[in-house]
């Protein structure tokens, strides 16, 4: 028996080491699957195919050790194994350069797959992303929690002031709000010179953590975040240490210590500028 649900989303997550502070912190992709539930040990996996620019998800429910799929006429299709806890334990692929049938036995619970062909968008979002796990967007223990960003937050550029080793406070930057009360920092527009933009927010970034540092015995650090791949950290020693890696992940509040982030990225997606 086999029984098809409707479309869920899937959390895959990777823990990262940050190479500047040496804290761990995971990484979230969302990808919507149709999802099967398997109770019989066997399946044909063409039959459960009705959108190949869909990747699916087979869940086995039955008791046995093994599975087996049939995965005769299905490529070219990529295919990601996790164990009965949603832990990855390796990847398989089905690119059709043999005859006959292909058969693959798997003491896998779950099973991702997709067409890399027919969704290309699924293979470059994946790619090289070193998934350690997967749950259900909302539930499990590794307890992904929606972003909850108001106006202003999560946008580039910002500031990160690290609280605790696992909570953070996001300071928004801007230069074109007319906002009395804008909750970060706001500095003048020079948007057209990328050079001068980063120079400039570098002052302004250095200024406000001389004020942390005077106000906190120079015990704290704080990172001006660019873009997704470009962060700098200034450190109590005095340095200004550039860094492809940028905060990810732990509890993020903004300036009211209000919590609009929870084990994700600290902005939005699609990316927002606020220059």
């Amino acid at each position: 028996m086999k029984h098809a649900n409707s479309s869920a989303v899937l959390q895959l997550i990777c823990r990262h080491q940050h190479l500047v502070t040496q804290n761990h912190y995971d990484e979230y992709k969302l990808l919507t699957v149709q999802k099967w539930e398997i109770t019989q040990n066997v399946v044909l996996v063409r039959e459960l195919i009705y959108d190949e620019a869909t990747p699916l998800i087979i869940e086995w429910q039955h008791d046995g050790l093994t599975s087996l799929l049939d995965v005769t006429g299905c490529v070219p299709y990529e295919l990601w194994y996790f164990d009965q806890d949603k832990k990855f334990t390796g990847k398989a692929f089905s690119l059709g350069n043999a005859s006959g049938n292909y058969m693959i036995q798997t003491q896998a619970r779950y099973v991702l797959l997709w067409n890399r062909t027919k969704s290309p968008k699924t293979t470059q979002y994946l790619a090289d992303f070193n998934c350690m796990a997967m749950d259900w967007e909302g539930e499990g223990k590794f307890n992904f929690t929606h972003q909850n960003f108001g106006l202003h937050y999560g946008r580039f550029p910002y500031l990160i002031i690290p609280v605790q080793s696992v909570c953070f406070t996001q300071i928004p930057i801007s230069s074109n709000t007319t906002e009395k009360h804008f909750p970060g920092l706001i500095i003048r527009n020079c948007w057209n010179d990328k050079e001068l933009v980063e120079k400039h927010l570098l002052e302004v970034s250095q200024q406000y953590y001389d004020s942390l540092k005077r106000k906190n015995h120079n015990q704290i650090r704080m990172v001006l975040v660019l873009s997704p791949t470009k962060a700098h950290y200034f450190e109590p020693d005095g340095s200004i240490v550039a860094s492809t890696e940028i905060p990810s992940g732990g509890i993020l509040l903004d300036t009211n210590k209000n919590t609009i982030a929870k084990n994700t990225l600290h902005y939005v997606q699609p990316i927002i500028n606020t220059f």
